[in-house]
């Protein structure tokens, strides 16, 4: 299963293309979707985060926070015909000044080191999302770095400036 994942993760293919070798594309997705559920990949992050922390890899001095918007492809317009609200919070799709689509919010130590993402509608604000996706860094001794560097869209509310 996990060379199933690791396939489509490199190479950037739909499910449907996983290559034979790895069986039927339906049961190695069955069995991702699973472990998606049961938070697996969380922990697994999780465990990886802390024996970093432990080895002295994470950059506790700086922090960095971005946003990116990222426009839904043609395919994903039938989410907006449903009649009425075009917000969409289980799709994480929504219409903002560029269009339908959604925000990916991420955080990295100061060595580019991801820790944390979190994906919103495009029409949320980045300033109402700080705290949220801050306190999805799971490091063992869950504390904030020395300074927090954003973009200017955090700014608003929300934690120290760095």
């Amino acid at each position: 299963m996990w060379n199933a994942v690791f396939s489509v993760l490199r190479s950037g293919t739909a499910w449907r293309d996983l290559p034979e070798r790895f069986g039927p594309w339906e049961s190695a997705y069955a069995r991702f979707n699973t472990r998606r559920r049961k938070g697996v990949f969380e922990r697994v992050l999780e465990a990886l985060q802390i024996r970093l922390d432990a080895e002295g890899h994470i950059a506790w001095a700086l922090w960095c926070l971005a946003g990116s918007s990222v426009r839904a492809s043609k395919a994903a317009d039938w989410v907006g015909k449903g009649g009425g609200s075009s917000e969409h919070a289980d799709q994480a799709l929504g219409r903002s000044r560029g269009g339908f689509g959604s925000k990916l919010h991420l955080v990295a130590d100061g060595h580019g080191l991801p820790l944390a993402a979190h994906i919103t509608a495009g029409q949320i604000k980045k300033c109402m999302e700080f705290e949220t996706v801050v306190n999805r860094v799971r490091i063992g001794r869950r504390q904030r770095p020395d300074a927090m560097a954003r973009d200017k869209g955090y700014s608003t509310l929300g934690g120290p400036r760095g």
